[in-house]
């Protein structure tokens, strides 16, 4: 009798050792917050380990932030990897698994480069990257300088309470292919068009480069710029606040007159990423309008104020019918007209996006430096012409 209790004792101490084990792989799985990520899970969360994932060459679907079966499937071979349970749900066990495979990573700035270009090729944003570097003016780069995009100590994703990056707050994901919602349903990134690297001469028919102009209409200023192009037989991209052109129509439709284009800069100038996904919209259809109104034709590209974007603005612009163009410069406002002459110049190659602001009196002066030394080596086009659109 004593020894049938004793071995019930063991029994029960047995189970309870178990129930220990579970409980406290579950509670390290149960990372992110309050849960794991799994199938059904969506937001930047999601997104970035996805990213991730795909570095390391173990997920080849699009990064959607949506937790789908492709997902599953890349979590379930990175824990295979790491000696991990592959049950395809993600939490911190895992998750300290991915940080620790995470390598530190590096760009080296080229010539030309800005921090907008360089964080909308990684992925990132240019505020993102001043943080991570440390940068206490974002727009001072200096060619060669070493970047670090991210790093072995990056804290892992916060819980999945983010709105889905592919569809706006409130809206389920689409359906996909296979009919897992979201997974296929990433805005298509042929659509974010930025400078391409210089190539070799042998790939290089034509010298060609844009020259676009943020902010206008400006019923002084920018007839001047007009006036000075015409000198030079230069075509440019103008990206005109919606309100501008509403109250400058003429000085739009003489810009498409002149073989210019004419593209999208939002109506009132926000900074786009503090809205909601309907303000968004309404930003983007309301200036898209008002170009249609003065030139009888719909805008081709958008430029976000400020250079600022996430995937939520990026799927807003797709479904206005809109590509996102940045630049290769740096631009800023404000500064004196022999630097910005420099500065626009040593960013001028094959290729480049070249950006001025024709509401800045210092623009009129620079360019009559800039359009003569340009002339003479490039062909300058609209965005459109050199994107192969036209």
């Amino acid at each position: 009798m004593i020894y049938r209790a004793f071995r019930f004792s063991l029994a029960l101490a047995a189970l309870a050792a178990a129930l220990v084990a579970l409980t406290s792989l579950a509670a390290a799985e149960a990372g992110f917050g309050s849960r794991p990520l799994q199938e059904g899970a969506q937001g930047e969360d999601v997104a970035s380990v996805q990213r991730l994932l795909a570095e390391m060459g173990i997920y080849g679907g699009p990064v959607t932030g949506y937790f789908g079966p492709l997902t599953k499937e890349a979590v379930q071979r990175f824990q295979r990897s790491q000696g991990l349970p592959a049950y395809g749900y993600l939490g911190s066990l895992t998750a300290k698994a991915l940080e620790a495979a995470r390598p530190a990573t590096y760009h080296v700035v080229a010539p030309g480069e800005s921090l907008s270009v360089i964080a909308a090729r990684y992925g990132t944003s240019a505020n993102a990257l001043a943080r991570l570097n440390g940068l206490a003016n974002p727009n001072l780069l200096a060619v060669g300088q070493k970047l670090l995009l991210r790093g072995k100590q990056a804290s892992p994703p916060a819980a999945a309470a983010a709105a889905p990056a592919a569809a706006p707050a409130g809206a389920a994901p689409a359906p996909a292919a296979g009919g897992s919602p979201g997974e296929a349903s990433r805005p298509d990134p042929l659509r974010v068009y930025t400078p391409k690297p210089p190539s070799s001469k042998a790939d290089q028919p034509s010298k060609v480069l844009a020259l676009t102009f943020d902010d206008g209409p400006d019923p002084v200023l920018t007839p001047r710029v007009l006036d000075l192009l015409q000198k030079y037989k230069a075509k440019a991209t103008f990206f005109v606040v919606g309100q501008k052109a509403e109250r400058n129509p003429g000085l739009v439709k003489r810009m498409v007159e002149e073989g210019h284009e004419v593209a999208n800069h939002s109506y009132t100038h926000p900074d786009l990423t503090r809205l909601q996904p309907a303000g968004i919209l309404a930003e983007l259809q309301k200036a898209s309008d008002a170009i249609q109104a003065a030139t009888g034709k719909s805008p081709a590209w958008f430029r976000p104020p400020g250079g600022d974007f996430d995937d939520r603005l990026v799927e807003a612009a797709n479904r206005s019918g809109l590509r996102l163009a940045l630049w290769t410069n740096i631009g800023p406002q404000g500064i004196a007209p022999p630097l910005l002459a420099r500065r626009t110049l040593s960013a001028a190659r094959e290729g480049a996006i070249l950006m001025l602001h024709d509401t800045e009196t210092a623009t009129i002066e620079a360019l009559n430096e800039i359009l003569p030394k340009l002339t003479a080596g490039y062909r300058l086009v609209t965005l459109s012409e050199m994107a192969g659109l036209r």
